[in-house]
C-alpha cells in the first residue's frame, strides 16, 4: 500500500498529498455491527445514503448534483453515488468477519491460491476476497461494488 501511494505521489506536485484510505472492517466488527456507527461511514466518504432514495448519498460532498459518478452519462446531475442496501444486521451482505473469523479461514485453508483450471476455487484467498473483502466493496457501492 505504501509503495503504491509513493508511486502516485511521485506523479507530481498535485498528487504529493495523496493517501489511499484503508478500512479495517475486521477491527470494526469488534466495536459495532451497526454500519451507521462504523468509522468508514463517519470519515467524510458520504455516510450510509438515503433509504428513501435507493441509498443515494445526500450530503454536500457526494449528494445528487454535487458529485457526478464516473459512470454517469447524464449531464443533468441526475446520477448519484449509491451505497449498498446494508442496513439490516441479518443481511448477509452486511456481516463482516471478525478478526477471529478471518484467522479461522486462514487456518482452515492450507493453500493460498486457486486452481483456475477447475470449476472450484480453494484457498483462503478466495474465501477472504469473496467474503468480507467483497462485502465491503458491495456495501460502499458505486463502482467499488464491481471491484
Amino acid at each position: 500500500l505504501w509503495e503504491m501511494e509513493s508511486a502516485i505521489r511521485a506523479l507530481g506536485t498535485e498528487y504529493e498529498c495523496f493517501a489511499l484510505p484503508y478500512w479495517d472492517w475486521s477491527y470494526e466488527t469488534t466495536l459495532t455491527y451497526n454500519i451507521e456507527d462504523m468509522v468508514i461511514m463517519n470519515s467524510g466518504v458520504g455516510g450510509i445514503g438515503n433509504p428513501e432514495n435507493e441509498y443515494c448519498l445526500d450530503d454536500e460532498n457526494f449528494g445528487q448534483g454535487n458529485y457526478k459518478p464516473h459512470w454517469c452519462d447524464n449531464n443533468d446531475g441526475d446520477c448519484c453515488l449509491v451505497r449498498g442496501d446494508c442496513q439490516l444486521e441479518e443481511d448477509s451482505t452486511c456481516i463482516f468477519q471478525t478478526p477471529q473469523q478471518t484467522m479461522a479461514i486462514i487456518d482452515e485453508w492450507e493453500d493460498y491460491g486457486t486452481d483456475e483450471t477447475s470449476s472450484t476455487f480453494n484457498g483462503f484467498r478466495y474465501n477472504l476476497e469473496y467474503g468480507s473483502h467483497g462485502q465491503a466493496h458491495n456495501y460502499i457501492g458505486g463502482s467499488a461494488a464491481s471491484a
